[in-house]
């Protein structure tokens, strides 16, 4: 891999952000340690080449579905593309998840950094990062598939360690 500056075969938060940043991507340490959290699947804090391949495959997904229900605003520097919360949901629902309003507004809030009520595409990757990790999270407990769970406090505890 280009990127892999040490050439230990995997990439490293800091070289994965090099590595997106070529692709005009671009994320602090701390968004591409929760990209690499949720696509690591050895457990040691770094992507193989294959687990990159699998976070690229989740990036051009996630972007497509922003694209495909964004809306576009102009100014004097440029255009920037964004989502209102509405169309956060239907974004969400085109890939299969189905939140009820108070679900979705609470996680719009959360991850609308500067509380326009509206989610830039770096907002969307976030938050589908999150929703991503709660369904695997949420799966690995539905062992009867009736889409409702019952956790201890312990269990609650341990399940939120592993999101993203």
């Amino acid at each position: 891999m280009e990127f892999d500056k040490d050439r230990d075969g995997e990439l490293e938060p800091s070289e994965l952000c090099e590595a997106l940043s070529k692709g005009n991507i671009h994320y602090n340490k701390t968004d591409t340690d929760l990209m690499i959290r949720a696509f690591d699947r050895s457990g040691n804090r770094r992507l193989n080449f294959d687990e990159f391949k699998d976070l690229a495959t989740f990036l051009h997904k996630v972007q497509d579905s922003f694209n495909s229900v964004s809306c576009t605003k102009s100014f004097r520097d440029g255009e920037i593309h964004f989502l209102t919360f509405d169309e956060v949901n239907v974004a969400l629902t085109n890939s299969g998840v189905h939140l009820v309003p108070e679900a979705l507004q609470a996680m719009c809030r959360r991850y609308d950094s500067d509380r326009s009520e509206t989610i830039t595409l770096d907002e969307f990757i976030r938050l589908f990062l999150f929703v991503s990790s709660c369904l695997l999270t949420f799966k690995a407990y539905d062992l009867e598939k009736k889409g409702q769970i019952v956790l201890s406090f312990s269990e609650f505890v341990y399940a939120g360690s592993n999101l993203c």
